[in-house]
């Protein structure tokens, strides 16, 4: 019988045939080294960093296989509408050209997660009965991926101008169990949609990544999530750990614990965060901060429920459902060396994206008068003498108006101590003023009280405020430069953009 590897040509196997020691030999050559004796590669490139021709040149030489590699695009590698036809076409004409007779091997690992994805549509429908699905790391070498799903149906793309489904009336089946959810404020459809999706992903035992900027509102529906689920009812606990906030030598014993002996001042057995959600759910806020070698025993947790504490020799064996937030943008932190692309793969069964408060349209006016119901009751049971407060129209144009680069948790605290400096009934637009520029960490919202003379410096303080919002717009749009430009009212030149970013905020 003919055996054949599919993949994705993607960065790190580019790296690899470039040169890059840090690369290694790359996830396809890996495979083909390590996991059996092929007798084709077939691959698909969408990217530029190689040209298909000289990869091909090198991994020939390196593996002695035979290999074809079949230009795909250019298109947006997250475009499952463009993927899918490329990787079930490769699949086809291969099958057209050799018969039925082949054992079909699909390289999750390369590529983006819709890729990874794609491959596993295809593997679990279209050709279930002859195809397997890898993976491969440094660590683990390359092995079988087992993926719990039989399909039945065919996985047809959806035209991108089609409407969404419908979730809320698929939702409507579901008893919820927990009122957790109604803490998520919302009025818009943004954030709405958000919420029912978390309700759907309550109910089955995936893992979630949640993203954000910070004060967005992780950790509520980290909570809303665990108190919908079945764990939850069975009474079992959530437990919350702050990654960024335990130093990096401590991590390990934090998360998994350790045996006695193990080390100096281990006068003890003690039980990590693991032992401790038995059963239930483990938050992982910051994520992004854990080190490498902490994001190694993550990783077997989430492949296996096994662990092993500093200094045991035998195994731990745990039921965690993980739910796991961060404010970073952990693609850069892949390229960087940072974080393990694995991980982040196997932690995107669920992705919920939050959106930062100044693109929640509609939901300000909603969040100001519930904050402030919120402080006036707080401050109250903890002074019996405090008046409870109301906002003047100015002030409440001052909220309105302001951007909340700190989100939500600005909001509340901006409030709080709008209240708790009013000493009458009405907050007035100076005093809130007063509290938005205490609590910001940056002076360039200052920037219009500067004295004149002394040294002032038009042109630097032009500077700042061109950094400001060029920062801002960046941040707004994920870093694509040109919707970064519109946000700005500069459309059609989105090079003088990228010239004032190199300047300025670099």
């Amino acid at each position: 019988m003919r055996k054949a590897l599919f993949a994705w040509i993607a960065h790190h196997d580019a790296r690899a045939a470039l040169g890059d020691e840090a690369a290694g030999t790359g996830p396809i050559a890996r495979a083909l080294l390590e996991y059996d004796k092929f007798d084709d590669a077939v691959l698909l490139s969408n990217q530029e960093e190689i040209k298909p021709s000289e990869y091909r040149e090198w991994l020939s030489k390196k593996t002695g296989t035979e290999i074809s590699v079949i230009e795909s695009g250019p298109f947006d590698p997250t475009d499952y509408n463009a993927i899918f036809p490329a990787a079930r076409n490769a699949v086809d004409d291969y099958l057209k050209e050799h018969g039925n007779d082949v054992r079909l091997v699909f390289h999750t690992s390369p590529g983006t997660p819709a890729m990874m994805a794609t491959w596993i549509f295809l593997g679990k429908t279209r050709y279930q009965d002859k195809a397997v699905l890898i993976q491969s790391s440094k660590e683990h070498g390359v092995e079988e991926l087992d993926v719990p799903l039989n399909m039945v149906v065919e996985f047809v793309p959806v035209p991108v101008n089609a409407e969404p489904v419908d979730l809320d009336k698929f939702l409507s089946s579901y008893p919820l169990e927990s009122d957790r959810f109604k803490k998520i404020l919302r009025n818009c459809k943004k954030m709405e949609r958000l919420v029912t999706k978390a309700k759907l992903l309550a109910h089955y035992d995936l893992p979630v990544i949640i993203v954000g900027e910070s004060g967005t509102g992780k950790e509520l529906f980290a909570q809303a999530i665990h108190a919908d689920s079945a764990r939850s009812r069975k009474k079992k606990d959530l437990v919350v750990v702050n990654c960024g906030a335990i130093p990096s030598n401590l991590i390990e014993t934090e998360l998994f614990g350790f045996k006695k002996g193990s080390f100096t001042d281990a006068k003890g057995d003690k039980a990590g965060y693991f032992d401790q959600a038995d059963g239930g759910t483990i938050f992982l806020d910051e994520v992004g901060e854990m080190p490498l070698e902490a994001q190694v025993k993550l990783l077997r947790v989430l492949n296996n429920g096994v662990f092993y504490p500093v200094g045991a020799e035998e195994p731990t064996k745990v039921d965690v459902r993980v739910v796991a937030a961060t404010n970073s943008d952990l693609q850069k932190a892949i390229e960087a060396g940072k974080f393990r692309e694995d991980l982040l793969y196997r932690l995107k069964g669920s992705m919920l994206n939050l959106p930062p408060l100044r693109q929640r349209e509609g939901d300000l006016k909603l969040l100001i008068d519930a904050k402030l119901k919120h402080a006036n009751q707080s401050l109250k049971e903890q002074n019996p003498d405090y008046t409870e407060k109301e906002l003047s129209p100015e002030a409440y144009n001052e909220l309105l108006r302001y951007h909340w680069p700190g989100n939500v948790r600005e909001l509340e605290q901006v409030i709080l101590n709008s209240a708790i400096q009013t000493y009458d009934r009405q907050i007035r637009q100076a005093t809130v003023h007063e509290a938005i520029h205490e609590l910001s960490p940056s002076s360039s919202r200052e920037i219009l009280d500067r004295p004149l003379g002394g040294g002032f410096d038009l042109e630097s303080t032009l500077d700042e405020v061109k950094k400001h919002y060029l920062e801002r717009a960046y941040r707004e749009t994920n870093g694509v430069k040109k919707q970064a430009a519109k946000l700005l009212g500069d459309e059609g030149r989105y090079q003088t953009f990228d010239a004032w970013y190199e300047k300025l905020c670099k």
